[in-house]
Order: C-alpha cells, then sequence, then structure tokens
C-alpha cells in the first residue's frame, strides 16, 4: 500500500507551504497524522510504503511571510531545478515543524502596472526538501517500522547522488547486516556463521567434492 505524501500544499491551496510537512500544528494534514491514521485502521505498517516527492513548490507573494494568503501558485520545482538555483546557504530557512527547506527572494519591481488595483508581488517563495529534510522523512519511515520510501520521481534529481547515497544510508544502516531468528532472537550476519559453522564446513566440503567428480568426469 503507497501512499501518496506529498501535495499537502498545491496550485489550488490557500497558502504557499511545504508540499510533504513530516509534523504540522492543529488541524493541519501531514505526513504523521495520515500513517498514523492508516494504522489506526489496522494497515500493516509493514505492508505501508511511504511515498515522498523529489520536487516542491514555487509561489509569488505581497509578503515574505512563510504560508501567505497573499501567495500565488507559480509552478513546481523538481531537486534538479533547486539544484540549479544555488540558493545561498545561510538564506534557507528550515521549518523544523514539516521539515521542509523555505527560500525567499525579493523579486525587483520595476514599476507600478496600469491598473491601481493590479497585484503586485514583489517576493517569490521557494518551498522544497534537500538532503536534510529528506534524512529526517527516511529516518522517521525507518522509526516507524514501515515497509519502505518511494519516490516521486525518479529522475527529478537528475544525476544528484547525494540523494541515492542518503538512501543508502538511512537504509542500509537499519536494515543489513541482522537477521530475525524464527524464535524470536536477533542475530548479526557474524553471529549467524559463527552459529552454523559446522553446516557451512560440510556444506563446503560436498561442494568441493562434487566440484573435484565433474572435473575428473570431464577429463575422460
Amino acid at each position: 500500500f503507497v501512499i501518496t505524501a506529498y501535495d499537502f500544499h498545491h496550485p489550488f491551496s490557500e497558502t504557499d507551504g511545504p508540499i510533504a510537512p513530516l509534523y504540522a500544528g492543529d488541524n493541519e494534514l501531514s505526513i504523521e497524522n495520515v500513517v498514523y491514521s492508516y494504522l489506526e485502521d489496522g494497515l500493516d505498517r509493514k505492508k505501508l510504503i511511504l511515498g515522498l516527492p523529489y520536487y516542491g513548490g514555487v509561489w509569488k507573494a505581497m509578503d515574505d511571510d512563510p504560508k501567505s494568503k497573499s501567495s500565488l501558485f507559480e509552478r513546481h520545482l523538481t531537486y534538479r531545478d533547486a539544484k540549479a538555483k544555488a540558493f545561498i546557504p545561510e538564506a534557507i530557512v528550515y521549518d523544523t515543524v514539516g521539515w521542509s527547506a523555505y527560500y525567499v527572494e525579493e523579486d525587483t519591481v520595476v514599476g507600478l502596472t496600469a491598473l491601481p488595483f493590479d497585484t503586485v508581488y514583489a517576493f517569490t517563495k521557494y518551498w522544497f526538501d534537500d538532503t536534510l529534510t529528506l534524512r529526517k522523512k527516511f529516518s522517521w519511515a525507518v522509526a516507524q517500522d514501515l515497509g519502505g520510501v518511494g519516490i516521486w520521481a525518479l529522475g527529478y534529481d537528475n544525476k544528484h547522488l547525494e540523494l541515492w547515497s542518503l538512501i543508502d544510508s538511512v537504509f542500509t544502516t537499519a536494515n543489513i547486516g541482522k537477521y530475525q531468528h524464527p524464535g524470536g532472537t536477533r542475530l548479526s550476519v557474524i553471529e549467524l556463521l559463527v552459529k552454523y559453522k559446522l553446516v557451512l564446513v560440510v556444506a563446503g566440503i560436498f561442494l568441493l567434492g562434487f566440484l573435484a567428480i565433474g572435473f575428473v568426469a570431464a577429463l575422460f
């Protein structure tokens, strides 16, 4: 079962905001409360895949306040687009509730429009995920013992290998190298090899024997 844990803010949202907020305030949707809702309904957490985005959103706004009702959605922003923008690292703000990155550019307004009631959008807002925020979300999925994560969409990173390295770091550390014995004893791979070394040695002898017989037979 794949949850599309994104588009919490979209082209028709009343405000700008994170595409995939991990947590949220009261009366707001988030990855956490959506996942918990399914788990409370009886969904097996091991069968739940958390779909996460490699894209964000861009809004035009009359002010630089996050989640402002003056914002107008402009377009989506892929991970490769965000990297190409070369945002000033010190100017990136991290929403530590939703765990999303937020960046504001002040636009150059040449002059007022001809009609006095026309809206002048003086700021461009970017909401997106990077390695820091995705690490939080990947790690949360591991901590919740979910079945895994999915990405929308492969290719949006445009060969930026740091995201693959991040997946390798989070999920390899969490899952590889442990074996759950049917009796409930958790063994490392090394412990498993030691425990069954006699079986492995005997199997190895038989394997070498068969190879030797096959080699001799091939000579005749």
